[in-house]
């Protein structure tokens, strides 16, 4: 029956109205974030059927705000009236976003949108702390155990470390990804996300280093959380030449 109800709103709606007024709102919103300085807007038109709305995404720069677009994000999801929205830690320009869709808004959301976001990001936020230098090296190979709440997973961590910062790759049960993040004193964050056609699965690891294990929590969005626990494995290096023959095999 709901599907029949969804197919019926679909054929009766005037699509052409919906779009001017998605279009609409967005307008009213960039209008007045753009009153606060340093912010920049972008109106998305849709791509493909999937989520086929615009959307607003309003970038800035973090170092003169001392807010990053997941800090909006989390206290409009988290104070009333609850908003949701999508956010980007930084982009390759090392600007942060948030970016809001059209598609579930209602008539008067667009002015409360609007100055939700106006006042986070006129308030002053303090500076962001510096990282404390790491106590740890944990570049290398690492065997991830990792407890879901009905099942249990071998994963696999690459990891190169430069500093306070991470970055390698996270072979999982299907896919293998990059993973980044960070760590101070002998505390780590790191996050990859397995992108499937339709689905995306954010894992965000944040744990303990203690020699060669970690261990910790996992935040996975809309999905339960899990746990996991990570050894390093130590390889031993083995030095061998290698050589290349001349000519194809004789047989195969």
């Amino acid at each position: 029956m709901g599907m029949v109800a969804a197919v019926e709103a679909w054929i009766s709606r005037d699509h052409v109205e919906k779009m001017k007024n998605w279009h609409t709102w967005l307008e009213t919103i960039s209008k007045q974030v753009l009153a606060v300085d340093g912010l920049k807007t972008i109106i998305n038109e849709p791509v493909g059927l999937s989520n086929n709305s615009p959307s607003l995404t309003i970038s800035w720069d973090p170092t003169k705000f001392n807010i990053y677009g997941p800090d909006v994000a989390e206290e409009l999801a988290t104070q009333k009236p609850r908003i949701a929205i999508h956010s980007n830690q930084a982009d390759a320009n090392g600007n942060t976003s948030v970016t809001i869709s059209t598609g579930q808004m209602q008539p008067g959301n667009d002015k409360i949108v609007a100055g939700r976001i106006v006042e986070i990001l006129s308030r002053k936020h303090e500076k962001v702390k510096d990282l404390n230098a790491p106590s740890v090296n944990i570049s290398g190979h690492w065997d991830v155990n990792i407890s879901f709440y009905s099942s249990t997973s071998q994963h696999t961590f690459f990891i190169e470390q430069e500093g306070n910062w991470i970055k390698g790759s996270h072979k999982g049960d299907f896919s293998l990804r990059d993973i980044a993040g960070t760590i101070e004193d002998n505390q780590i964050k790191l996050s990859s996300s397995d992108r499937h056609i339709a689905d995306n699965i954010l894992f965000l690891f944040s744990g303990t280093v203690s020699g060669d294990t970690i261990s910790g929590q996992i935040y996975m969005g809309e999905y339960i959380g899990a746990t996991f626990k990570a050894a390093r494995r130590n390889q031993k290096v083995v030095r061998r030449g290698i050589r290349v023959p001349k000519g194809q095999p004789l047989s195969s």
